[in-house]
């Protein structure tokens, strides 16, 4: 062993620091190739969860759903479905997508006449719009307004019932607006189908509940209104139903689906995800097998680098013969190279001791932690601090549930997290939700490293995080 190593530094070790050209493509084509894998992978997993939570988000506490054999169906059917009282609430929902005037902003004068039919090319953002009865649905989905008065008091029932009655009225979320520069009173014009609508926003959501799917471009309306907008009056699209406290899922499905009339089917919500999942199952696999050429086109060029190397060496492999080295003793000094490159990191990389793959302790102490913490379903933060004790690593780690709840408000508010040495001395990080929320991507850094470079550590973060949203749903560009 020890002759091993000796040959391995004088002829290995020596050639690669001679050679730090030869030896930096090797390693690069290395990281590019495994670095192309993983995010492809972490692209695939992504998605699929952005879909999964906004198809949860979007039901609710629906416990099953009624539509019909080939889709929405009439509403004079409802009339007959009164039955379905007995096994719970029940509230029919309009669902559908509309795309926003990427010109239009608060304060802008809608276009008319020929600029109108031609500023609605598909440059917009799509939004899903949500049509719901408001007395009905309030048992099934959670709204609640961040604005609704200039006062910021919340609205009675009976004045947030005749705000949806309007046909005009639209509910946008919090974060769409201020995306957007729009407020209370402001239009928004909507293409929906081939007809251009303008709408008033009568009320801002809080980003909760169906509020945050898509990235909060969600809206609410009037299910009356709904149909209105995209024409299908006398139509519904499904029928949401949250069954009473006792009742066992399977049975009562079971029951439902043989009392209801041939023309409607029972589903549950997460079937909507499983139907994605197989839309876009050839899309993950496309992915993956680029990322699969991607790993065999490093491997290539490893290939031709250490055949190179060999090649380049040959006078030195064959003194190396003539003194009696094995071809087994060279081929293990080759092997070894490529090891090294493989292993090979930076010279300031960071590890964070105790922190490790998988790692899920002490929540509330790092960065990523708190994006989850702060981006999840409502009662995520009480529930945590009802089953963890609140630990505190450091000195700087927050231990109170009080100051928890306002770390997660300020983290909502300016769509990040950052942990300074609250989970180990000497170390800092900057996280931000990934796709919805249900994920965090974050960097740490040395704090000192992390105090000079913070501005630009934490504008990278929210910038890749912004990149993972679904690209069918994202502001689409001719």
């Amino acid at each position: 062993m020890s002759s091993y190593s000796t040959l391995f530094r004088r002829f290995i070790l020596r050639a690669l620091a001679r050679e730090k050209l030869r030896s930096g493509i090797t390693a690069l084509g290395i990281s590019l190739g495994v670095a192309v894998v993983i995010a492809i992978r972490l692209a695939n997993a992504s998605s699929l969860e952005s879909f999964r939570a906004a198809t949860e988000s979007m039901a609710g506490e629906t416990s099953i759903q009624i539509t019909g054999t080939a889709g929405r169906f009439d509403e004079m059917i409802l009339a007959r479905l009164g039955w379905l009282r007995d096994y719970g609430r029940v509230s029919p929902v309009i669902a559908g997508l509309a795309m926003t005037d990427p010109e239009t902003r608060a304060g802008t004068k809608p276009k008319t006449g020929m600029d109108a039919a031609t500023s609605f090319a598909p440059k917009g953002e799509f939004i899903q719009v949500m049509g719901v009865d408001a007395v009905r649905d309030r048992p099934l989905r959670h709204f609640k307004l961040v604005r609704f008065r200039d006062d910021e008091s919340q609205p009675t029932p009976r004045e947030l019932l005749l705000l949806l009655t309007d046909p005009g009225s639209i509910l946008l979320t919090d974060r769409f607006a201020r995306a957007r520069g729009l407020t209370l009173g402001s239009r928004l014009p909507l293409l929906i189908g081939d007809r251009r609508r303008e709408f008033v926003v009568r009320g801002l959501l809080l980003d909760e509940g169906p509020a945050r799917a898509l990235q909060g471009n969600f809206a609410l309306m009037d299910i009356a209104a709904a149909q209105l907008a995209f024409n299908r009056l006398g139509t519904v699209d499904r029928v949401d139903v949250k069954l009473k406290r006792g009742l066992e899922l399977e049975a009562a499905e079971s029951e439902i689906r043989r009392n209801l009339p041939s023309t409607l089917v029972v589903t549950r919500p997460e079937s909507g995800y499983r139907e994605v999942e197989k839309m876009i199952a050839a899309f993950h696999f496309n992915l993956s097998a680029l990322g699969s050429i991607a790993l065999l086109v490093g491997l290539f060029l490893i290939y031709n680098t250490v055949s190179i190397s060999v090649i380049t060496r040959r006078e030195e492999v064959g003194a190396l013969r003539a003194v009696g080295a094995s071809r087994k003793l060279v081929l293990a000094l080759f092997l070894g190279e490529a090891v090294l490159l493989s292993i090979i990191e930076g010279r300031q990389a960071v590890r964070v001791s105790g922190l490790h793959l998988g790692y899920s302790g002490l929540t509330h102490a790092r960065a990523s932690g708190k994006v989850l913490l702060a981006y999840g379903p409502p009662g995520t933060i009480e529930a945590y601090l009802q089953s963890h004790a609140m630990e505190t690593p450091t000195r700087r780690t927050v231990n109170d549930g009080g100051a928890l709840q306002a770390e997660a408000a300020r983290t909502r508010a300016a769509g990040y997290a950052v942990d300074e040495e609250e989970f180990a001395e000497g170390v800092s990080c900057v996280a931000a939700p990934v796709a919805d929320g249900s994920m965090a991507i974050g960097i740490s850094a040395p704090s000192e490293r992390f105090r000079e470079r913070r501005a630009e550590l934490i504008d990278t973060v929210v910038e890749i995080a912004s990149m993972t949203m679904i690209p069918s749903l994202r502001s689409a560009t001719a």
